[in-house]
């Protein structure tokens, strides 16, 4: 056993030692580290298919679904067959894909189309907010998104189109299946800092399945910018109210939004009479904004007795449709 004064003769070179050494460790993963540079997408994609629509009632694990698609090609009834499970390490804890996941999911194939092809937690967020690549991004907002692009890796979709392959004419297959997201976890380096990022292997299925219907709408990702704090309800709000517009330009959708069906969007069926009336006071909010944004021409709350019951939607025609006002968005600051 070497004495106290051999210790103190020795500590120096055991310190030098484990710097030389902490340092090399460094240098090697720097090495391996990828830098990556963002590129902004300048629409967002929103799948508005009836397969992702379902996805959130609480479809996941509950077996094979068989869904009615209404087909106006086709006379006779079309069926399509949906298998979603979740198969990560924690299978056995309720798992539910919600409205922010899918959120999420639109913001990754928004990110992809973009031409990323590795993506970190807060370029996801910034998409969602409509924002640019250099807003900051909270710790608890990308272990939020880390979270959410975790669980559509490990959910998987299976989608028996065949029937609806018959009548569409742009399907790239009859069946799909595979996670909702195919991707990689990796470390990379953005702004010279070190962040974990996913490398994207795939478009994602719900994507592919919906563009084969042209069921996908695109919307300016201004649109997106909203005067209003980001928190996830705001987002899935915004995502929500968007869906039902874009769905409005078929004659055959009514232009009229029930108050409670954004409530159950929100998972804010049995709130309080004061958070029901914070979330109309955002949609007012939002709806204000996307009339500056020459997006919709205007709107109009209706009531039913005394209680507030629902918005009706004036769209703008097609032909006259303006590009975006745009506005300034808050001080950059770079990725945390």
């Amino acid at each position: 056993m070497p004495s106290k004064k051999e210790s103190r003769e020795t500590k120096p070179y055991q310190e030098e030692f484990t710097q030389a050494f902490n340092m090399a460790m460094l240098e090697e993963e720097s090495q391996n580290l990828v830098p990556i540079s963002a590129t902004v997408p300048k629409k967002m994609v929103k799948t508005k298919d009836k397969v992702s629509n379902m996805l959130v009632d609480n479809f996941l694990n509950e077996g094979e679904k068989v869904l009615q698609m209404e087909i106006r090609q086709s006379a006779k009834p079309i069926s399509t067959k949906v298998t979603f499970s979740y198969e990560g390490v924690d299978i056995f804890a309720k798992k539910e894909f919600t409205s922010f996941d899918r959120e999420v999911h639109d913001a990754v194939v928004s990110l992809m189309l973009a031409g990323n092809k590795v993506i970190s937690p807060s370029m996801v967020y910034r998409t969602m907010a409509g924002k640019t690549k250099s807003e900051y991004v909270t710790h608890e907002k990308i272990d939020e998104v880390s979270k959410s692009i975790d669980k559509c890796m490990f959910s998987k979709i299976v989608i028996d189109a065949s029937e609806e392959a018959q009548v569409y004419k742009g399907f790239e297959s009859t069946q799909f299946s595979g996670n909702l997201i195919a991707a990689e976890k990796m470390q990379v380096v953005i702004n010279g800092q070190k962040v974990e990022a996913y490398k994207l292997l795939n478009l994602p299925i719900l994507y592919r399945y919906a563009i084969s219907k042209n069921q996908v709408a695109t919307i300016p990702m201004v649109l997106l910018d909203t005067p209003l704090n980001k928190t996830t309800e705001v987002i899935i709000l915004q995502g929500y109210l968007l869906r039902r517009i874009e769905a409005m330009r078929s004659p055959r959708v009514s232009n009229i939004i029930l108050y409670e069906t954004i409530y159950k969007a929100m998972g804010a069926e049995n709130a309080s009479r004061q958070k029901k009336s914070n979330i109309r006071e955002n949609v007012h909010v939002i709806l204000r904004y996307w009339i500056e944004q020459n997006y919709i021409e205007s709107y109009e709350e209706n009531n039913k007795g005394k209680m507030k019951y629902s918005i009706s939607i004036s769209l703008k025609r097609r032909g006259e449709l303006k590009a975006p006002a745009g506005r300034k968005t808050g001080t950059r600051r770079k990725e945390e």
